[in-house]
Protein backbone atom coordinates (compact mmCIF):
# COMPACT_ATOMS: atom_id res chain seq x y z
CA UNK A 1 0.00 0.00 0.00
CA UNK A 2 3.16 2.47 0.22
CA UNK A 3 3.61 2.01 -3.31
CA UNK A 4 0.31 3.14 -4.10
CA UNK A 5 0.23 6.14 -1.40
CA UNK A 6 3.32 7.38 -2.92
CA UNK A 7 1.70 7.01 -6.87
CA UNK A 8 -1.30 8.94 -5.22
CA UNK A 9 1.20 11.78 -3.80
CA UNK A 10 2.99 11.53 -6.88
CA UNK A 11 -0.42 12.14 -8.95
CA UNK A 12 -1.84 14.70 -6.92
CA UNK A 13 1.34 16.79 -7.50
CA UNK A 14 0.73 16.30 -11.12
CA UNK A 15 -3.20 16.46 -12.13
CA UNK A 16 -4.03 18.95 -8.97
CA UNK A 17 -1.08 20.98 -7.35
CA UNK A 18 0.89 21.35 -10.22
CA UNK A 19 -1.46 20.84 -13.25
CA UNK A 20 -1.37 23.78 -15.84
CA UNK A 21 -5.19 24.53 -15.19
CA UNK A 22 -6.90 23.95 -12.68
CA UNK A 23 -10.88 23.36 -12.44
CA UNK A 24 -12.18 26.34 -10.13
CA UNK A 25 -13.21 26.14 -6.97
CA UNK A 26 -17.02 25.86 -7.19
CA UNK A 27 -16.49 23.39 -10.18
CA UNK A 28 -14.50 21.57 -8.08
CA UNK A 29 -16.93 21.19 -5.13
CA UNK A 30 -20.21 20.71 -7.66
CA UNK A 31 -18.02 18.13 -9.29
CA UNK A 32 -17.16 16.32 -5.94
CA UNK A 33 -20.70 16.64 -4.80
CA UNK A 34 -21.85 14.76 -7.68
CA UNK A 35 -19.51 12.64 -8.16
CA UNK A 36 -21.49 9.72 -6.54
CA UNK A 37 -24.29 9.56 -9.21
CA UNK A 38 -21.41 10.02 -12.37
CA UNK A 39 -19.94 6.73 -10.70
CA UNK A 40 -23.54 4.82 -10.42
CA UNK A 41 -24.08 5.72 -13.97
CA UNK A 42 -20.67 5.08 -15.24
CA UNK A 43 -20.76 1.84 -13.61
CA UNK A 44 -23.95 0.66 -15.16
CA UNK A 45 -22.74 1.14 -18.70
CA UNK A 46 -19.09 -0.48 -17.71
CA UNK A 47 -21.57 -3.18 -16.44
CA UNK A 48 -23.64 -3.34 -19.93
CA UNK A 49 -20.50 -2.93 -21.50
CA UNK A 50 -19.12 -6.17 -20.29
CA UNK A 51 -22.23 -7.82 -21.02
CA UNK A 52 -22.29 -6.59 -24.53
CA UNK A 53 -18.48 -8.25 -24.68
CA UNK A 54 -19.46 -11.53 -22.99
CA UNK A 55 -22.57 -11.86 -25.59
CA UNK A 56 -20.52 -10.42 -28.49
CA UNK A 57 -17.93 -12.56 -28.13
CA UNK A 58 -20.07 -16.55 -27.41
CA UNK A 59 -22.04 -15.33 -30.44
CA UNK A 60 -18.84 -15.25 -32.54
CA UNK A 61 -17.74 -18.34 -30.74
CA UNK A 62 -21.14 -20.03 -31.80
CA UNK A 63 -20.88 -18.39 -35.48
CA UNK A 64 -17.81 -19.84 -35.50
CA UNK A 65 -18.58 -23.50 -34.59
CA UNK A 66 -21.47 -23.04 -37.20
CA UNK A 67 -18.86 -22.67 -40.08
CA UNK A 68 -16.54 -25.12 -38.61
CA UNK A 69 -19.53 -28.18 -39.25
CA UNK A 70 -19.98 -26.99 -42.59
CA UNK A 71 -15.99 -27.11 -43.11
CA UNK A 72 -16.25 -30.31 -41.65
CA UNK A 73 -19.08 -31.27 -43.93
CA UNK A 74 -16.98 -30.69 -47.33
CA UNK A 75 -13.88 -32.10 -46.29
CA UNK A 76 -11.65 -29.05 -45.06
CA UNK A 77 -9.81 -28.44 -42.13
CA UNK A 78 -11.80 -26.79 -39.09
CA UNK A 79 -10.81 -23.20 -37.71
CA UNK A 80 -8.89 -23.23 -34.64
CA UNK A 81 -10.73 -21.12 -31.91
CA UNK A 82 -10.94 -20.12 -28.06
CA UNK A 83 -11.46 -16.99 -27.03
CA UNK A 84 -8.15 -16.82 -25.11
CA UNK A 85 -6.72 -15.63 -21.97
CA UNK A 86 -6.28 -12.21 -22.85
CA UNK A 87 -10.78 -11.77 -23.39
CA UNK A 88 -11.28 -13.34 -20.03
CA UNK A 89 -8.30 -11.22 -18.63
CA UNK A 90 -9.95 -8.03 -20.78
CA UNK A 91 -13.52 -9.27 -19.52
CA UNK A 92 -12.43 -9.53 -15.81
CA UNK A 93 -10.83 -6.01 -15.95
CA UNK A 94 -14.41 -4.42 -17.40
CA UNK A 95 -16.43 -6.57 -14.47
CA UNK A 96 -13.76 -5.06 -11.74
CA UNK A 97 -13.75 -1.55 -12.79
CA UNK A 98 -17.93 -1.35 -13.24
CA UNK A 99 -18.39 -3.15 -9.35
CA UNK A 100 -15.76 -0.65 -7.77
CA UNK A 101 -17.44 2.07 -9.59
CA UNK A 102 -21.08 0.79 -7.87
CA UNK A 103 -18.98 0.29 -4.58
CA UNK A 104 -17.69 3.69 -4.67
CA UNK A 105 -20.83 5.55 -5.43
CA UNK A 106 -22.60 5.27 -1.88
CA UNK A 107 -18.89 6.50 0.11
CA UNK A 108 -18.67 9.12 -2.46
CA UNK A 109 -21.85 10.22 -1.76
CA UNK A 110 -21.10 10.65 1.80
CA UNK A 111 -17.91 12.61 0.99
CA UNK A 112 -15.77 9.23 2.26
CA UNK A 113 -12.06 9.00 0.82
CA UNK A 114 -13.18 5.37 0.78
CA UNK A 115 -15.29 6.27 -2.51
CA UNK A 116 -12.46 8.26 -3.24
CA UNK A 117 -9.71 4.96 -3.17
CA UNK A 118 -11.86 2.75 -4.71
CA UNK A 119 -12.16 5.06 -8.09
CA UNK A 120 -8.69 5.98 -7.75
CA UNK A 121 -8.59 2.03 -8.12
CA UNK A 122 -11.16 1.74 -11.12
CA UNK A 123 -8.36 3.94 -12.99
CA UNK A 124 -5.12 2.20 -12.17
CA UNK A 125 -7.30 -1.07 -13.52
CA UNK A 126 -8.39 0.44 -16.14
CA UNK A 127 -4.86 1.64 -17.17
CA UNK A 128 -3.86 -2.04 -17.07
CA UNK A 129 -6.41 -3.08 -19.36
CA UNK A 130 -5.42 -0.60 -22.01
CA UNK A 131 -2.24 -2.28 -21.75
CA UNK A 132 -3.88 -5.83 -22.45
CA UNK A 133 -6.49 -4.66 -25.22
CA UNK A 134 -3.41 -3.74 -26.91
CA UNK A 135 -2.72 -7.81 -26.93
CA UNK A 136 -6.13 -8.63 -28.17
CA UNK A 137 -7.12 -10.08 -30.98
CA UNK A 138 -10.47 -7.07 -31.07
CA UNK A 139 -8.08 -4.23 -29.37
CA UNK A 140 -5.21 -2.56 -31.26
CA UNK A 141 -3.49 0.29 -30.65
CA UNK A 142 -6.04 2.93 -31.48
CA UNK A 143 -8.23 0.82 -28.21
CA UNK A 144 -5.25 1.23 -26.02
CA UNK A 145 -5.04 4.90 -26.91
CA UNK A 146 -8.79 5.36 -26.24
CA UNK A 147 -8.97 3.98 -23.02
CA UNK A 148 -5.17 5.86 -21.87
CA UNK A 149 -6.70 9.37 -22.43
CA UNK A 150 -10.22 7.69 -20.73
CA UNK A 151 -8.14 6.90 -17.71
CA UNK A 152 -5.96 9.99 -17.35
CA UNK A 153 -9.02 12.35 -18.04
CA UNK A 154 -10.53 10.50 -15.29
CA UNK A 155 -7.77 10.90 -13.19
CA UNK A 156 -7.25 14.30 -14.04
CA UNK A 157 -11.23 14.91 -12.69
CA UNK A 158 -10.42 12.78 -9.85
CA UNK A 159 -7.67 14.58 -8.68
CA UNK A 160 -8.82 17.40 -9.11
CA UNK A 161 -11.89 16.57 -6.09
CA UNK A 162 -9.32 14.91 -4.27
CA UNK A 163 -9.22 17.54 -1.68
CA UNK A 164 -13.02 17.74 -1.10
CA UNK A 165 -12.48 13.71 0.13
CA UNK A 166 -9.56 15.01 2.53
CA UNK A 167 -11.34 16.85 4.53
CA UNK A 168 -13.49 14.16 6.15
CA UNK A 169 -10.83 11.92 5.98
CA UNK A 170 -8.55 10.61 9.07
CA UNK A 171 -4.85 9.49 8.87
Amino acid sequence: MAKLDKLETTLDDVLNKNAPFKVPESGRKSLAHNMWWLALVFGVLELWAAWALWHAAHLVDQLVDYTNSLYSAYGVAPVDHNLGPVYYLAFGMLLVTAVLALLAAPHLKAMKKAGWNLMFYSILINVVYAVVVLFADYGGFGNMLAALVGSVVGAYLLFQVRDQFMKNHKS
